[in-house]
């Protein structure tokens, strides 16, 4: 899918970070995304501010989720070809799980998290560039990638619809979109759970663990290609099509 069309032009090129460059992709890559009127993504200022003073702690915190869909991220990532962007690529924990020539760009409003991803990258010697900035508006073209990749990231923005407009926006035409998410399950026994742990999982990591994210993807303008549900239906794992 990546040969179907030409590269487009990209701001600093993909490097595989290393000692000597390391904290200075953010520069090379332009200052974040800022609202209309000059205001620097207002709306997610409460949820930078908090995973910013996650730091090291966020994979701690999320340890026994990512255990829990860590066979999901793997089979769902190793579908990702060419050149991808990760929404919300935190700390870098899925960079393992891509091919060695995909070359991932990875956006996040936290540039705590993104230092980590960083040094996660430099660690791996994958291809790998940072981006700081607002998921819910993208400093890229559109249809720049071939891949757009988001794993349990629908949960946490405040404004879905326009996450996945954004993601729409930059996959190429041909391209695919890929999640793993969790989503408001259908059984009641699930259900109950979700309403119980929601409080805790809002406070923790601004988590919406009863929102139905498929439904804000559709609307959005994705449509499935592939659905495969894991844990009672509480997760999903999507392949889309803008």
């Amino acid at each position: 899918m990546a040969g179907k069309h030409p590269p487009k032009p990209r701001n600093s090129g993909l490097f595989i970070a290393e000692p000597s460059t390391f904290g200075k992709g953010f520069a090379s890559l332009g200052p974040p995304c800022l609202e209309p009127g000059g205001g620097a993504m207002k709306k997610t200022e409460s949820v930078e501010l908090r995973y910013n003073a996650l730091g090291s702690d966020y994979d701690r915190i999320t340890g026994p989720l990512e255990w829990l869909t860590a066979k999901m991220r793997q089979r769902t990532l190793a579908q990702a070809t060419g050149e991808v962007l990760e929404v919300g690529v935190g700390s870098g924990k899925n960079l393992a799980h891509y091919r060695p020539d995909c070359r991932v760009v990875g956006i996040d409003m936290s540039r705590a998290q993104l230092e980590l991803a960083e040094k996660r990258a430099m660690k791996q010697q994958r291809m790998f560039t940072p981006q700081l900035g607002d998921a819910t508006r993208m400093p890229f073209d559109a249809g720049r990638f071939d891949t757009v990749v988001a794993t349990l990231v629908g949960c946490v923005v405040d404004d879905p619809h326009a996450l996945y407009r954004e993601m729409r926006r930059v996959c190429h035409p041909d391209g695919r979109v890929l999640f793993v998410e969790h989503i408001r399950p259908p059984g009641p026994l699930m259900r109950a759970f979700c309403r119980a742990a929601g409080p805790a999982a809002k406070r923790a990591l601004h988590c919406d663990m009863n929102r139905d994210s498929i439904q804000y993807m559709e609307e959005a303008g994705l449509h499935i290609a592939d659905r495969q549900n894991s844990v009672w239906g509480m997760f999903v794992q999507l392949v889309m099509t803008p």
